[in-house]
């Protein structure tokens, strides 16, 4: 089968997803989303997107030019993994927050920020509920995450991003999020794959001052991974947010409040680690290219 994985800064998890299918003898090629074009992408059957909504921290025109691609793709029926719908929820906080109540899934409330003229909505929603989340909508590997603790910081910050940041490299839009108290010192990860179950780690959690209190998990950004074994209502809430968004490879980020169990992101274009994610990246293949429905009692820790 001829696959092709779209890259951008080519990371050791697109050259190991490569080695492993031809190991399994299909003919992969590795292609670089800058210099990618339909005509290139419609010499293979399946495409595996591989540009991370990280990508928008250096430029999101990146992003914008994936999803116009998978678009195309998906119009010449090319299988693209993942689909077009879950990759606009990778990229779009907004709308994968959309997703989440369309279909139920506990997830923080959402607002959408698309210009210094929605800070009287952004004060107006914070309003007697600090702290509050400030995010990119689009973007990754925790890069702009904030917490607002007071109007003051809200407005400042909100400026600061519309007006002063390069808008140049990233014209989106941001969110604001209800803050959620975490009831553990840890946040974690529940892998999806074809539906089912796959795998599963927390990941400790950190700050982005000293006067802040740790609540932030971001591996990219030092939080520690460790052992953990989701619940049957975990395990069930994952699949429900990733087949909200339609994802077949998907990693779902949670944290556990007083009303239990909630849907922080989605992640369907996660990070693999040299030196650490080798099995698991495999175990991810393997799943994938096969297109077996392992048990749970299958998975790989």
């Amino acid at each position: 089968m001829r696959i092709a994985i779209l890259h951008q800064r080519l990371e050791w998890a697109e050259i190991e997803i490569q080695r492993l299918l031809t190991q399994q003898c299909h003919q992969v090629v590795l292609l670089p989303i800058e210099s990618t074009n339909i005509d290139r992408l419609q010499q293979f059957e399946i495409v595996i997107n591989r540009i991370y909504a990280s990508v928008a921290n250096s430029d999101y025109r990146d992003n914008l030019k994936t999803l116009h691609l998978l678009e195309e793709a998906e119009r010449s029926g090319i299988r693209t993994i993942n689909p077009l719908t879950t990759t606009r929820a990778d990229y779009s906080k907004a709308f994968n927050y959309r997703l989440m109540v369309e279909h139920g899934v506990p997830t923080p409330e959402t607002l959408t920020l698309q210009s210094p003229t929605d800070t009287e909505s952004a004060l107006r929603f914070a309003e007697g509920d600090y702290p509050v989340v400030l995010k990119r909508d689009m973007g990754g590997r925790a890069i702009d995450v904030e917490l607002m603790t007071n109007p003051t910081v809200l407005h400042s910050r909100l400026l600061s991003h519309f007006e002063n940041d390069n808008r140049a490299t990233y014209g989106g839009d941001y969110i604001l999020q209800r803050y959620h108290e975490n009831l553990r010192n840890f946040d974690y990860r529940i892998a999806i794959i074809e539906g089912r179950f796959a795998y599963a780690y927390s990941r400790s959690l950190i700050s982005n001052s000293a006067a802040e209190r740790p609540w932030i998990g971001s591996l990219s950004r030092g939080s520690q991974r460790g052992d953990y074994t989701p619940s049957k209502v975990e395990i069930e809430l994952a699949i429900r947010a990733s087949n909200a968004i339609g994802a077949t490879l998907n990693e779902v980020d949670m944290i556990y409040t007083e009303q239990g169990p909630i849907v922080i992101e989605n992640n369907p274009t996660p990070t693999y680690f040299e030196n650490a994610d080798e099995q698991k990246l495999a175990y991810s293949i393997e799943r994938l290219a096969t297109g077996l429905n392992l048990s749970s009692a299958d998975h790989v820790q």
